[in-house]
């Protein structure tokens, strides 16, 4: 607990040794996990470990990559093993909160993460409910891309079908924490028997006045609107961005005015690979030929965005913000200040980010960056 700096040493390439060393990516591996164990159970943020030579050939890491490389996850790592207790969810919106939770999970939990749906065990010659099999389908596919967003994976994880109470008692047993949208479920009732910590997963939530619309799963007729917006750095024009515009489209109404912002180079300075970021004016007419394609009849307004929230603060004239489901919840500062400017409050359009670790333009940038140096 007081060390300032650790030095793991590796077997080299001495071909000496060879025929004896255990090979090089095993080695690293179990260096990554040793350090992993020491982190867990406290917070080390300010631990830096660095992966060098023979090391960071053996994990893939590139020259270019920073120099904290691969673990940098690891100084994040406060927990070891968790349960995770989740109720299968009704809508998009809880999807989406699903998604917000386990993203913070899968980057505390350094060894392994055990997800538990809150469904009845089925009866022995049953298979579980269609809905059950199917979430947790997705649930495995959700994982893995906040593990690579995380680079965190290695992680270990397991959907369970069923909060059966033969299962939850030996669920918890090593568990550093239970989390759980239930405290009356099994797996947190097994929890606090055998003294493991149990957290309630709270919903990060909007005002109550805002008006949120899922448009992945509506729950009735979705709204249109005549004078609508969003924002983004709309590099690449990705699948995730066309996601985003042909929703704000969709609900467009005929002759209806939509104003993308779009995001200005004095506020994409910190982006990585900021300096591969196109010009603003190529990204504007990128997105400006994608809308008229798809809707020539809506009135397009293209503004660069100086601030974090654009004209939105201030102007009554607009109805709506479309917006990824990641910033939904940061998003309600905007009609905070639209009630302080005594306008209107905006409906929120929210569409359900998926994809996360490859629909960016970080990750974009990041593949245009290591294709360049293999080039050269």
């Amino acid at each position: 607990g007081t060390w300032h700096r650790l030095l793991v040493s590796l077997p080299g390439s001495n071909p000496a040794s060879a025929a004896m060393a255990p090979a090089p990516a095993a080695c690293a591996a179990f260096a990554l996990s040793v350090l992993q164990v020491l982190l867990m159970g406290r917070r080390a943020a300010a631990l830096r470990v660095t992966v060098v030579g023979v090391a960071r050939r053996a994990l893939g890491l590139s020259a270019a990559t920073e120099s904290t490389g691969a673990c940098e996850a690891a100084q994040r790592f406060d927990l070891g093993r968790a349960v995770v207790h989740l109720r299968v969810p009704a809508d998009a919106g809880s999807r989406i909160q699903h998604d917000g939770y386990l993203a913070l999970l899968v980057g505390r939990v350094g060894h392994s993460l055990d997800v538990v749906l809150g469904a009845s065990a089925p009866a022995p010659d049953a298979a579980p409910p269609a809905e059950v099999l199917a979430y947790t389908s997705e649930l495995y596919l959700t994982l893995w891309d906040l593990m690579l967003e995380a680079r965190n994976v290695r992680l270990n994880c397991t959907v369970h079908v069923a909060d059966a109470v033969a299962v939850a008692a030996e669920l918890v047993r090593d568990a550093d924490a239970v989390f759980t949208e239930d405290p009356a479920a099994p797996v947190a009732e097994a929890a606090r028997a055998a003294g493991v910590a149990v957290e309630p997963l709270e919903p990060p939530t909007t005002s109550p006045k805002t008006r949120v619309v899922f448009i992945d799963d509506p729950q009735g007729p979705v709204p249109t609107y005549s004078k609508l917006a969003l924002g983004g750095t709309f590099d690449g024009l990705h699948n995730g961005h066309r996601k985003l515009l042909t929703m704000a489209l969709a609900v467009a109404k005929p002759g209806a005015t939509l104003t993308v912002g779009v995001t200005g180079a004095e506020m994409l300075r910190n982006k990585k690979h900021a300096e591969l970021i196109a010009p603003l004016a190529h990204r504007m007419s990128g997105v400006r030929d994608f809308c008229k394609r798809l809707r020539p009849d809506v009135e397009l307004e293209l503004v660069e965005l100086r601030g974090k929230f654009g004209p939105l603060c201030t102007a009554p004239e607009y109805e709506a913000l479309v917006l990824s489901s990641e910033t939904l919840v940061g998003s309600e500062r905007i009609n905070e200040l639209r009630a302080e400017h005594g306008v209107g409050r905006l409906d929120f359009v929210v569409a359900r980010r998926q994809g996360a670790a490859t629909l960016s333009s970080t990750f974009v940038r990041r593949s245009a960056a290591e294709d360049s140096r293999g080039g050269s």
